[in-house]
């Protein structure tokens, strides 16, 4: 961030977007590194050294935006267009207050009587945003800038480094900008927007913040970020008006050039009895006639069953996004609530009355554990919200995440949960999210199976077996012999319920076989159980 800085603001006072420089390094605080390697006699490099450069990718950018938002709280900068050779320019970009601070997609609301005010009291700051088109022409030019060795290769590459990032006085602030924190909601934006919103894995940005500036946006002592205060709520809404801003002059520019892929109708199936009237005009023959008859009559039902799993796969889509929003939402309630709560202790120790006293500290401990409740519901939905990288996880966690979202089934039903201890130290360092919904689907199935189950002592158990395949086993009513792979297929279930669809596990198993692992069902001793293995490593 302080190499960054230095340059951005070289360019913004060239721009005269910026008066002067703000120092908040010396000279001496840059460095090179170096690489170098006397395994080989070379005359290459000068004292056998190698300068490692800055990543080059970010001057390949296919349109950019680079500025500053004004202590008026009005959006100042110029856009870069360079995603056709043939026609890239560059123009001012200017977004009035009025537009920065009210916006059509801010869903944010008024919380315990906090009115959101349109002052803007963030102070002046800058901001480089830098956009990569993710379709194949794009990806293709770029795996001839980078000689990589195809499209897989170049797309690994940019996801390693997109994301929108928050520096303050040349130091980053986390989370900002890790790929699994969309902390701007340009995922639920895109979702109803998909061709005007650019997503998360698009973006390489950075958001550049100083003191005593900006220090209305206060660092949590955690250093989780800042605190969801009316100024961060102002910082983010004056960021989304600028990607806002600068998807829909993306947009515009790709319909005038064609660019992308066009579909005239996306729901027209085909004529298929203008079809068989052809094959009536070739042939008198009856067999052959009935044949291509009984065959377009599978085709028809091939295409309601997959009609049907879309319908159910958008609103699994509409879920999520409904999911997500009320992830990102519930942080800021949970906060006030604490600080609040922090600032009655003082208040209620003033009071004298000591009956009055013990009733307000019995009414806040209430408060208290229901905000406790809030932030562990927060904490179990984490998982779900979007597809995160790689990274090391105990299964162990990410299975109590679920059994939260499920307690009160799993108490009314009074099924104990066993746990095997061998999984209390296990780790995987792979994507969270797939195990989070596969316990979720697994769990259900079996919670359902165990209620409507005359056994006395229900159970769940949860362990680890000697190849380190997770298995998960209730006591509940065995598979028949015959479905034990046939569950896994869509559109099958067993359930009396009629809202069950049947693509649960279905769901299930895609998710986990397109990351290298596979599930199975078996008849255990104490019950059905079902197996996640590890195919690929």
């Amino acid at each position: 961030p302080l190499y960054l800085n230095i340059k951005i603001q070289e360019e913004l006072v060239e721009k005269a977007l910026l008066d002067s420089k703000i120092q908040i390094s010396l000279p001496e605080s840059t460095f090179e590194i170096f690489f170098s390697c006397n395994l080989i006699p070379t005359n290459t490099y000068p004292n056998n050294q190698l300068l490692i450069s800055e990543f080059s990718i970010l001057s390949h950018y296919d349109y950019r935006l680079i500025g500053k938002i004004t202590s008026e709280g009005n959006a100042e900068g110029i856009y870069y267009c360079n995603r056709l050779i043939e026609d890239s320019f560059n123009i001012p970009f200017n977004i009035p207050k009025k537009e920065v601070l009210s916006i059509e997609s801010d869903r944010l609301r008024n919380i315990n009587g906090i009115k959101l005010s349109e002052t803007y009291s963030i102070g002046e700051f800058y901001f480089d945003i830098r956009i990569f088109d993710r379709d194949p022409e794009s990806i293709d030019k770029l795996s001839k800038i980078f000689n990589t060795s195809g499209k897989k290769e170049t797309s690994a590459l940019l996801d390693q480094i997109i994301g929108l990032r928050i520096s303050k006085n040349g130091f980053g602030v986390k989370p900002y900008g890790e790929e699994d924190k969309d902390w701007m909601g340009l995922g639920q934006m895109r979702v109803q927007n998909p061709t005007e919103i650019i997503g998360t894995n698009q973006v390489i940005g950075n958001i550049f913040l100083f003191s005593p500036q900006n220090d209305a946006l206060n660092e949590k002592t955690n250093r989780e970020g800042f605190f969801e205060n009316e100024a961060f709520i102002n910082f983010k809404k004056a960021l989304r008006s600028i990607m806002i801003q600068i998807g829909k002059k993306r947009h515009n520019y790709r319909e005038k050039h064609n660019i992308g892929r066009k579909i005239k109708s996306r729901n027209t199936r085909p004529d298929s009895s203008r079809f068989l009237n052809f094959i009536k005009t070739l042939t008198t023959d009856s067999e052959a006639i009935n044949e291509a008859e009984s065959y377009l009559k599978e085709i028809t039902t091939t295409l309601d069953n997959l009609e049907n799993s879309l319908t159910f796969s958008q609103r699994l889509a509409t879920l999520g996004s409904g999911l997500e929003l009320v992830y990102h939402e519930l942080a800021q309630p949970i906060s006030i609530i604490g600080k609040c709560l922090f600032g009655l202790k003082f208040s209620i120790g003033q009071v004298n009355n000591l009956d009055l006293r013990n009733d307000f500290l019995t009414e806040t401990d209430q408060i208290r554990k229901s905000n406790e409740t809030l932030n562990s519901l927060k904490s179990s939905l984490e998982p779900a919200i979007g597809r995160s990288k790689k990274a090391k996880f105990k299964p162990l966690d990410t299975f109590n995440k679920v059994l939260y979202l499920l307690t009160k089934d799993i108490s009314s039903n009074k099924i104990d949960v066993e746990i095997d201890g061998k999984l209390k130290e296990y780790t995987l360092n792979d994507h969270e999210y797939n195990f989070w919904i596969s316990f979720l689907n697994i769990l259900n199935n079996g919670v359902y199976w165990l209620q409507n189950s005359s056994t006395s002592e229900r159970k769940i158990i949860f362990s680890l077996d000697n190849d380190n395949s997770l298995r998960i086993t209730n006591n509940g009513p065995l598979i028949d012999p015959g479905e034990l792979d046939n569950i896994f297929n869509y559109g099958v279930t067993h359930k009396q319920d009629k809202k069950s669809t049947g693509l649960g596990l279905a769901f299930t198993r895609s998710l986990l076989s397109t990351n290298g692992w596979d599930i199975y069902a078996e008849n255990s001793s104490k019950g059905p159980s079902f197996i996640l293995k590890q195919t690929k490593t």
